[in-house]
């Protein structure tokens, strides 16, 4: 095979997994409120291991957002679906480049909205309604 051919394999692969990962960096609503996550009943030692994007809670987005970033969300009252997005509003290449390529909007029953990024193996990036931190 010549090397254009590889190429565009490799290409293809590249997406396809990048497509699989976004699919499962999906948000269930069964709870809603951060003190029903299940990181409220695990050990520090292990939130490492096993805080990922992928089949978070709403409950589970709503504990990270407040344990995690700071924010006034102790209950996600609603998430939108994934918008497709390059990252440039985070402003910093190392976050940019471990998204997933999306963000959801969670809304808090406090009002506020926050994104949510996903990100590969790992906790997703939870930002102001504009990308930001502040």
């Amino acid at each position: 095979m010549n090397k254009t051919v590889l190429y565009i394999i490799a290409f293809f692969l590249i997406i396809s997994l990048v497509k699989c990962v976004s699919n499962n960096s999906n948000y269930q609503s069964e709870t809603t409120h951060q003190s029903q996550s299940k990181y409220n009943d695990m050990s520090p030692s292990d939130y490492y291991k096993e805080m990922k994007s992928t089949n978070l809670q709403y409950s589970d987005v709503a504990w990270q957002a407040k344990n995690t970033y700071g924010w006034n969300c102790d209950e996600i009252i609603n998430m939108s679906e994934p918008i497709s997005t390059s990252g440039n509003e985070l402003k910093d290449p190392l976050l940019i480049s471990q998204i997933v390529g999306n963000y959801s909007i969670a809304t808090c029953s406090s009002g506020i909205k926050l994104r949510v990024y996903p990100r590969i193996s790992t906790y997703p990036i939870i930002t102001n309604i504009n990308g930001g931190f502040e």
